[in-house]
């Protein structure tokens, strides 16, 4: 047992260190890489409500970020994705404009800005990380899985090392205790801690902040303490359930937490924004299709992202595509036997499938539509006017 399981076993949050034990015992490839992006999602997930939660509870005065206010009143409401999570993730890191001091985990702080600047600026490699996994995530939710035991060895050779590497940057995890509060006396009170594979019931001197019996903090050294409520609350099955998403009523509630009924209704009018459009495509299919169909959407006024990892190289293509998926409203999937052999052509249209954003499959040459994508409109390349019409009124 290395140091790392033996740190996510015993320290980590007890979600976590139980979907570790279980990949450690799983007997196959198959299990281990599902597990591995369970793991993947969980702690995404948890780390993305610690932010929102130490967002929400930060003054006004030295926090306010009206994007990533948006970002929560957009995404809150429904069961975000993967992809959804990781964005709300570091909006939420970016949110406190590299301010240190009010931020809770000091270490995560640290470790997604770069001090040495000034002034600090986020460090788009660890981003990088999360997205990466997020893009793996998508493509084995949406594609087709691996037939044989090679294929799934395969994925776990590629998968396992990523969460792996993942669960070793941010280690410092280990040093916080979500809790849950059970009860107070005069001096002291007692609480759940939910670290590890056990859960232990225990008891501390009273802090000088107030404690609710019933909800979940996160502490270190018993000393600070960040609520965790109502985004990590009591589960009936497990104990500790994390959010998936709210009743219009409760979404309602968190939103009043930290805006007023004026800023809220002016954050759901504001004008909207021209999408830009991400064309998905094989680099064989350039010259006779692609790039007359981007000219063609260009002089017709929409904004267009092309992958120019596929035109002129370059070291930092994949961020650059991470950053594009998050940023692009609509995808158009020009469609080749070459485009859908494309292992990263799959990984870009499943993102958005997963996102459950609009793809519109654009048939340069005919080929076999696979499963996931029969059920969406397509149009024929000749039909170039029907698809500038559409993208025009988006």
């Amino acid at each position: 047992m290395s140091d790392l399981d033996r740190l996510v076993l015993n320290n980590f949050p007890y979600p976590i260190a139980t979907l570790y034990h279980r990949l450690r015992q799983a007997p196959t490839p198959e299990k281990r890489v599902v597990l591995a992006i369970r793991i993947f999602e969980h702690l995404v997930r948890y780390l993305a409500l610690i932010v929102v939660c130490d967002y929400l509870e930060t003054g006004d005065e030295e926090v306010r970020d009206q994007g990533f206010t948006d970002l929560l009143l957009r995404e809150l409401p429904k069961p975000p994705s993967i992809g959804a999570w990781v964005s709300i993730l570091f909006a939420g890191i970016e949110a406190f404009g590299g301010q240190r001091a009010p931020f809770f985990l000091k270490e995560l702080f640290d470790l997604c800005w770069d001090a040495n600047q000034s002034p600090p600026q986020p460090r788009q490699d660890v981003r990088s990380r999360f997205h990466r996994l997020a893009m793996e995530r998508s493509y084995f939710a949406h594609g087709a899985p691996p037939d044989d035991e090679a294929e799934w060895q395969a994925e776990e050779t590629r998968i396992l090392p990523q969460v792996l590497d993942l669960l070793g940057l941010l280690r410092f995890i280990a040093r916080y205790n979500p809790i849950q509060v059970t009860g107070k006396g005069a001096d002291t009170f007692q609480y759940t801690l939910w670290k590890g594979q056990q859960v232990a019931t225990l008891e501390a001197p009273l802090p000088r902040c107030k404690l609710h019996p019933g909800h979940f903090y996160l502490t270190r050294d018993l000393r600070a303490f960040l609520r965790l409520d109502p985004l990590i609350v009591p589960e009936e099955m497990s104990g500790m359930g994390l959010y998936d998403g709210f009743s219009q009523t409760r979404a309602a509630y968190l939103a009043v937490e930290k805006l007023s009924t004026a800023e809220i209704a002016l954050a759901a009018t504001s004008a909207p924004v021209s999408p830009t459009v991400f064309v998905c495509y094989s680099r064989v299919d350039w010259p006779d299709y692609v790039r007359p169909l981007v000219d063609r959407l260009r002089a017709e006024g929409v904004a267009v992202w092309i992958d120019q990892r596929l035109l002129e190289g370059g070291q930092d293509w994949l961020d650059e595509i991470n950053a594009a998926l998050e940023r692009c409203a609509v995808m158009v999937l020009c469609v080749s036997p070459e485009a859908l052999a494309s292992r990263y052509v799959k990984m870009e249209y499943r993102y958005f499938v997963d996102e459950n954003k609009p793809i519109i499959p654009l048939i340069c040459r005919e080929t076999h539509l696979p499963a996931e994508l029969r059920r969406i409109q397509f149009l024929p390349y000749a039909d170039l006017d029907r698809l500038v019409e559409h993208l025009q009124k988006l």
